[in-house]
């Protein structure tokens, strides 16, 4: 028997990826939506130092996966000492607008999206009831609220956020003449970026998107003035908006 346990197949993992949801195993999500934390720690038991990156995403009913959540953090780049461990707690917020249902949270230690060295998982429940949002998102609402239009502008707009000042939520509307990379960004006076709303190609059309008055990390934001920056193609535009308390 004790030989048996010097075989390669009972030898712990040489990477050992846990999460421990704060509230428990399952997070129960009421139907306004959730803010919580959760736990992670990578275990190197290999001989060399652990290079390697890690990143969540949320399995959907359908086997889907979508993430990482919140993309201005993950993937995150790691280094673990052969024999040492890596901690850290992140914050996840599941939106009002996800649909009711059971979804699998999953974090993943490898090389960012393909290579997996170890995963864990934990259960996400969100309950029905009355929805908050306006406007549901992608993917059982996991993904940003974005809502196209099929008029298209003649130039790139940038128009005032509404409600200005807001609390608690406020949304952007923009125009694309053209299909191109968007990126949608919001920064404070000090230049910092708080959130990323939107990141990534985009048809032609008016695009909505609503932002919560959270930052990168689940928080919400202090009140003040706050800068959002649309970039298209070559193109930047800029506006300022209110957030109050």
């Amino acid at each position: 028997t004790r030989i048996a346990a010097f075989q390669p197949n009972n030898l712990p993992p040489l990477v050992d990826i846990t999460v421990t949801p704060q509230p428990g195993d399952p997070v129960i999500v009421p139907p306004g939506g959730l803010v919580f934390d959760y736990d992670v720690t990578v275990d190197n038991n290999g001989s060399t130092t652990l290079n390697a990156q890690i990143w969540n995403t949320v399995s959907l009913p359908t086997g889907e996966e979508v993430g990482p959540f919140p993309k201005a953090i993950f993937p995150q780049s790691i280094t673990v000492p052969a024999g040492g461990t890596f901690s850290g707690t992140f914050t996840m917020e599941v939106p009002s607008r996800v649909r009711p249902n059971t979804y699998t949270f999953n974090m993943k230690v490898g090389t960012f999206p393909n290579v997996q060295l170890d995963r864990d998982t934990f259960t996400i429940i969100k309950t029905p009831g009355p929805a908050t949002s306006e406007v549901a998102g992608g993917a059982d609402g996991w993904e940003p609220v974005v809502v196209a239009s099929s008029a298209k502008p003649e130039r790139f707009v940038l128009d005032q956020n509404y409600p200005n000042p807001f609390n608690p939520s406020t949304v952007i509307r923009y125009g694309l003449p053209e299909a191109t990379h968007v990126k949608l960004t919001v920064y404070n006076t000090l230049g910092q970026r708080v959130a990323t709303l939107v990141d990534g190609y985009q048809s032609a059309g008016f695009k909505t998107v609503k932002w919560d008055g959270r930052d990168s990390s689940g928080h919400t934001v202090s009140a003040g003035i706050y800068v959002y920056r649309l970039e298209a193609g070559d193109r930047v535009l800029i506006k300022k908006m209110a957030f109050t308390k």
